[in-house]
């Protein structure tokens, strides 16, 4: 295979990369290696709203009990349920959009779920908002039920757009009334227990029921913090490597754990500590375990820039200058930690089948970079067919890849960086 093969896949490659995800995408999926810590604490439990829980058997209960609500919003007025189908079938590509999956529905099949579940979520909101409940309600009024459907509206993975949410009660209600409470009102009064800020309903844009929450809880007084830089340290060399290196702690370390997360990875990197770290626990496997979950799936966005320095300073002393992959009694002691989330950058991470949702992203990107100016493919794929012995020998492992494949990993994942930054 010579350098035109690589640019002919290359450009079929990019003719199959689809349209990036837009700014109306609002509601994902839990990413993996969080929802991995507790599955049962991102999923619903007794109602699913939405396309990504509407086939899970162990909700199917509900779905009558949607229906017999879906009924009662149609009796309440003058509402016509084919302008309904219209309306929210004139929605439904707005709708998808704020979603971050290509979803397996059909424009049929989305639309249904939006209208049935919009409704019912209207219908339980004004209920609860006018205290309107009657004997055919019991089975709702139930207090665990109730309890679990509002934790339920509240899941990421559990949400519809607000706007539909809106735009289907004005339709339904506002048009022609007066003295009708705005929907915005109606889910503050649902909501009313996570409010304790206070928050008033005026002037606020909510994207779904997840991001009202949160915006609860940004009202709340934000502590003073250390000067910190937006930036975060990813890597940090052991402290069993450090003291081999000449390198001597002071005590202060010991109060910052994500400093020494980095730092015991084994229980050697524990001995090397044994004058900074007061250990209560049974034996040394003990204290490893404790630190190396520290930090398990925390995203850390902003430090101190003291330790910044530190951290850089601490590198650079012990200065590692090849790649390669984590020993595997490192990683058997936690395998997430060492495992990519949602993207891999060159070669050790190709197969793995959980990340292959972001290649078509990086194509996408990639392909833009193409479009920045005077981008040349040809020349490009030259370029890397040039650096690839270099390129090959920076990593530690033999590499079970063609010159040819390695060259199309560095290629469009150097340029997806490089347009990304």
């Amino acid at each position: 295979m010579n350098y035109k093969d690589v640019v002919n896949d290359i450009k079929g490659m990019l003719e199959r990369a689809k349209s990036p995800i837009t700014g109306d995408c609002c509601i994902y999926r839990v990413p993996f290696g969080i929802r991995l810590l507790n599955q049962d604490a991102y999923t619903p439990k007794v109602v699913s709203i939405g396309p990504f829980h509407h086939h899970n058997p162990r909700l199917q209960n509900m779905e009558r009990h949607k229906l017999i609500y879906f009924n009662k919003f149609l009796e309440l007025g003058d509402i016509n349920l084919e302008s309904l189908v219209i309306h929210v079938e004139e929605a439904e590509p707005n709708v998808r959009r704020s979603y971050p999956d290509n979803l397996d529905l059909t424009e049929e099949e989305l639309v249904k779920i939006i209208l049935v579940d919009s409704c019912i979520i209207i219908e339980l909101f004004w209920r609860f908002y006018y205290n309107e409940w009657s004997e055919g309600d019991a089975f709702l009024l139930k207090h665990w039920l109730t309890a679990k459907i509002r934790l339920d509206l509240l899941l990421i993975e559990n949400q519809l757009p607000f706007f539909v949410l809106e735009s289907l009660y004005n339709r339904a209600f506002i048009s022609g009334s007066v003295n009708i409470p705005s929907f915005l009102v109606l889910t503050f009064d649902y909501f009313a227990y996570y409010n304790s800020c206070n928050l008033a309903s005026y002037n606020i844009i909510i994207r779904h029921f997840t991001n009202l929450i949160r915006m609860f809880h940004l009202q709340q007084p934000i502590e003073r913090r250390p000067p910190s830089r937006e930036e975060s340290v990813v890597h940090l060399h052991s402290a069993s490597g450090l003291v081999e290196a000449g390198v001597r702690f002071k005590s202060y370390i010991a109060d910052y754990v994500a400093i020494l997360d980095f730092h015991i990875n084994t229980n050697r990197d524990v001995d090397a500590l044994n004058d900074v770290l007061v250990n209560r626990l049974v034996d040394t496997d003990s204290v490893t375990n404790v630190y190396n979950g520290l930090w398990k799936n925390i995203t850390h966005l902003n430090f101190s820039s003291h330790y910044i320095h530190l951290c850089l300073y601490l590198n650079a002393f012990c200065s590692l200058c090849v790649l390669c992959a984590v020993p595997f009694d490192i990683r058997l002691l936690n395998q997430d930690a060492y495992t990519l989330k949602d993207i891999f950058i060159g070669p050790f991470h190709q197969h793995n089948p959980r990340l292959q949702n972001m290649e078509r992203h990086k194509l996408i990107y990639f392909k833009k970079f193409l479009e920045l100016g005077d981008v040349n493919l040809e020349s490009l794929v030259i370029h890397v067919e040039e650096a690839e012995p270099n390129l090959r020998r920076s990593y530690a492992d033999t590499l079970d890849l063609t010159k040819e494949e390695l060259e199309k990993i560095i290629l469009v994942d150097s340029c997806f960086i490089i347009e990304f930054f």
